[in-house]
């Protein structure tokens, strides 16, 4: 029974962080840590790639590498 919880509570705990760190690339991006942004998206979409803040996240990644003059980069997460 012991097993049975704490295998809930792990399977639990990624899906109530990943608001955080979506906020975290958001905060990010408001102070134009550009790379870091980068690095953190591509992390969250990795991790929560069907989360409803996934398309908003591919929105900063695109825009932090438009910014970093990686357009190439940035097509398809804008598209």
């Amino acid at each position: 029974m012991r097993a049975l919880a704490l295998a809930l509570v792990l399977f639990a705990l990624p899906f109530q962080d990943a608001d955080e760190q979506y906020t975290y690339v958001a905060r990010l991006a408001g102070k134009g840590l550009h790379e870091q942004v980068v690095r953190e998206a591509e992390s969250f979409l990795r991790t929560f790639p069907a989360h409803a803040k996934a398309p908003l996240a591919r929105y900063r990644l695109a825009c932090a590498l438009f910014e970093l003059g990686r357009l190439a980069d940035a097509r398809a997460p804008f598209a």
